[in-house]
């Protein structure tokens, strides 16, 4: 190999991590989508399945839009129990024995695996006995996948130490049984029934589990009834700890365990019997964050109450969070340093300073290194009197100066900054969310605003008109997507001219359409939008060649079937390939649940739980513990890595993910072979700015790098991934020639203590790096200070 190549290779490895992720692959099936020809299903073995559903000729919709079909044999005579899983979609399952009619008779239900007491159907049945099974999907929701899957229920013992034992799965498979739960069955001497501040119903049984290998596993216990369930650490009763319980229905466990570990599941009813299907799986989480900050723990910071907003944006290549912060509703600034150390200073004062009642509405933008805000406030002195819209601009030398944009004194929500042609914009709602407005500053530094849509009945709209509005650059001319709430809609508007016009571009139907919105415009200059509909399903919209492509992306159980996400916020991101990514939070009862969803590179999408809230502050977890609905701020940094900062408990925790992306863009290298193991590699660096090559068309691969060389790719990792702003003098390199391409680069990494030099006074710049010189720049690069920070 050469070392140039090698460095291609190894640039990426420390720059550029890749997700790390386990999990359950959902595989194509087939079309099921006719009664004359259901998919059958086999005691034990889940039936993926994804369709888009349709009625059949002759085939009469119960309650719902088309549907999928399966059937079963009863290989004994017992009681079978029926469920769905991981359903990206709402679907009802529906039982025909063989007496029923497929055509139009519509039997009781099963309903959706969000609704745990609903999701499952249990049938007594003979030896031989045939029945049909219907997915029917609601009719917005065509689109969908998920599993499905039958077990023969079974008595189980009534004790920790005659506990019934999950089977092992086979790798990316699952494990399922059926149980049944007594209602003679009572706790045991010395068994808690305690979770955090709840109680966990008395009436229990026991299962264990063996982990195949060290992993995190997804536990998940599904019922016709409501049911409590609980994960124990402890080879006895008397040693066993509790370390995750559900205490509503949603009953669902991630757990981290080593290899051949076993852990003990109580499974508790307060109805008496009750019988259950519990599955183990591997989980797809995403590892935890690589940087995780708490603000501040000061009595003037997020510690003071209530924190209502966060945004986070990049300036340098640091990232920087701005949050409206306590009953002060002061506006504060939180921005990383060079060597890791975070400088928080107030804004704005909303108490003492020109307002007060800063909201919970921020919107924030960069441009040319300055720092633009929005916000919303209350300004008590004349002539206003009342609310108001604020524009705020920080110019280089760290000076802010605020302007008033909109000062009737009405309420004002939902304001969304964004540069437009050029100049600063801003886009809101008022009059108690029933009009859509939106201003610009001019040349002169006039701000015009105009109203864009309202309450009227011409369109049908209602309340909560424009909440979340988004708006977009589109051709240098602006866009608005925002939100008919009471409609279940989203609409887009557009100007021309001096004049603006809207229409509904996508209706959630049945589904309510909840307060979650986001959009960007992607690498094409399409916009591209993201909302939130019940039970955490998301729809994407994409606005291509005039024509609006809806997506709904999957998403895996272990954050929605914990509990869904009510008014999940969501914030949409590009990765540098130009993928989109959006972070949200799931919550429960007794944990909450950051998430992340990415679309991958082969178009499908997936949902990684970042980390549960119980992770981070474990064991002294706090079941009360709440995120703050409208906080969350995200944005990609420079390096290509995911962030985000929320409110939880009144305090704004930074996240850093740890997965980095690639630009999508090929290298012009014509003499790179294709099929080279390192072609990714240098088409990556190439895109991240890190190597332009030997000319514009030409990598030469198999060539031996320079010392310079080496020094160039490795200032400019730096650069990209600490400090934009990193240089330095190399007089003391007399053989380096200051109009070197490679001199800024040879002296930053020398201020850093990356490079020596052959002596004190040289750098041999022209002579090939040895793989020892290379181990060596690489060692202290890594231990570099602001990098281990």
């Amino acid at each position: 190999m050469s070392i140039r190549r090698l460095f291609a290779v190894v640039a990426v490895a420390v720059g550029v991590t890749g997700l790390v992720s386990m999990g359950l692959a959902l595989a194509a099936a087939p079309v099921n989508d006719s009664v004359d020809n259901p998919t059958p299903l086999v005691v034990g073995v889940e039936a993926p399945w994804s369709t888009i559903a349709s009625t059949d000729a002759g085939e009469t919709p119960c309650d719902e839009g088309g549907a999928i079909w399966f059937t079963f044999t009863a290989p004994n005579a017992g009681d079978f129990l029926f469920y769905t899983a991981d359903q990206t979609a709402d679907a009802v399952m529906r039982l025909y024995g063989s007496g029923d009619d497929t055509a139009s008779d519509c039997p009781a239900e099963s309903s959706n695996a969000y609704d745990s007491d609903e999701d499952v159907a249990v049938r007594t049945m003979t030896a031989g006995e045939t029945v049909t099974i219907r997915l029917e999907m609601l009719a917005n929701y065509t689109l969908g996948n998920g599993w499905i899957g039958v077990v023969e229920v079974l008595e189980t013992a009534d004790g920790f130490a005659q506990a019934s034992t999950l089977p092992v799965p086979a790798p990316e498979g699952t494990s399922v049984i059926g149980r049944s739960l007594s209602d003679t069955f009572t706790s045991e001497v010395g068994e808690s029934t305690d979770c955090g501040t709840g109680t966990l119903f008395p009436a229990s049984t026991w299962l264990q589990f063996t982990a195949q290998e060290a992993a995190s596993w997804f536990i998940e216990v599904t019922s016709e009834t409501e049911l409590h369930s609980s994960v124990h650490r402890g080879g006895t009763l008397a040693d066993s700890n509790t370390f995750s319980c559900a205490t509503t229905n949603g009953n669902g466990h991630i757990v981290d365990l080593s290899a051949g570990e076993t852990v003990h599941i109580r499974v508790a009813s307060d109805a008496g019997a009750a019988t259950f299907s519990i599955r183990a799986r591997r989980a797809a989480v995403r590892m935890a964050p690589e940087q995780l900050t708490m603000f501040d723990s000061d009595t003037v910071g997020p510690m003071a109450g209530d924190t209502e907003s966060a945004e986070v944006v990049v300036i340098n290549g640091q990232p920087v969070v701005l949050y409206s912060d306590g009953p002060d509703s002061d506006l504060r600034i939180i921005e990383r340093q060079i060597d890791g150390t975070w400088d928080d200073s107030l804004v704005t004062d909303g108490i003492s300073g020109e307002w007060e009642d800063i909201e919970n509405f921020v919107s924030a933008l960069v441009v040319d290194g300055e720092l633009m805000v929005a916000f919303t406030a209350t300004d008590p002195d004349p002539p206003f009197d009342g609310n108001v819209v604020v524009f705020g601009h920080r110019v280089s030398d760290g000076t802010w100066t605020f302007e008033t944009i909109d000062t009737d004194g009405e309420e004002f929500y939902s304001v969304d900054l964004a540069l437009i042609n050029g100049r600063p914009a801003i886009t809101y709602n008022k009059e108690s969310y029933t009009e859509l407005w939106y201003a610009e500053r001019g040349d002169d530094g006039d701000w015009t605003a105009v109203m864009v849509d309202n309450d009227g009945a011409d369109d049908g709209e209602d309340d909560y008109l424009g909440w979340q509005s988004v708006l977009l650059d589109v051709e240098g001319s602006p866009a608005i997507a925002y939100l008919d709430y009471a409609a279940g809609a989203i609409r887009w508007a557009t100007r021309s001219g001096e004049s603006w016009t809207d229409s509904e571009i996508y209706n959630a139907g049945s589904q309510d359409l909840y307060i979650a919105f986001d959009g960007v415009i992607d690498l094409m200059g399409n916009p591209l939008l993201i909302a939130q509909s019940e039970y955490s399903s998301f729809t994407v919209l994409n606005l291509v060649d005039d024509a609006w492509i809806v997506e709904n992306p999957e998403h895996r159980p272990e954050a929605t079937q914990l509990a869904y996400a009510e008014y999940a916020p969501l914030q949409l991101e590009l990765t540098a390939d130009g993928r989109p990514v959006f972070v949200w939070y799931s919550y429960g009862t007794d944990n909450y649940w950051y998430a992340i969803t990415e679309k991958m590179p082969d178009g499908t999408w997936q949902t990684d739980d970042a980390f549960s809230i119980e992770q981070i502050l474990a064991p002294e977890f706090d079941p009360d513990f709440e995120i703050d609905p409208y906080s969350i701020g995200a944005t990609m940094l420079p390096d290509g890595r995911f962030a985000f900062a929320g409110d939880l408990n009144d305090n704004i925790w930074y996240f850093e993910d740890i997965h980095r992306s690639c630009p999508v863009a090929a290298s012009p290298f014509i003499d790179v072979d294709p099929s080279s193991y390192a072609v990714d590699a240098i088409d990556c660096i190439y895109g991240l700015g890190i190597t332009t090559g030997t000319s514009s068309t030409t990598y030469s691969p198999n060539e031996y790098v320079t010392r310079e060389q080496v020094a160039a790719l490795l200032a400019r990792m730096y650069r990209l991934v600490i400090d934009p702003s990193c240089s330095g003098g190399v007089s003391s390199f007399i053989d380096v020639d200051p109009s070197s391409y490679a001199a800024d680069d040879i002296g930053c990494l020398h201020g850093l203590g990356v490079v020596m030099g052959t002596s004190s006074t040289t750098y041999s710049p022209s002579e090939h790096a040895t793989r020892e010189q290379v181990a060596a720049l690489l060692g202290r690069f890594w231990l570099t200070p602001a990098i281990f920070s």
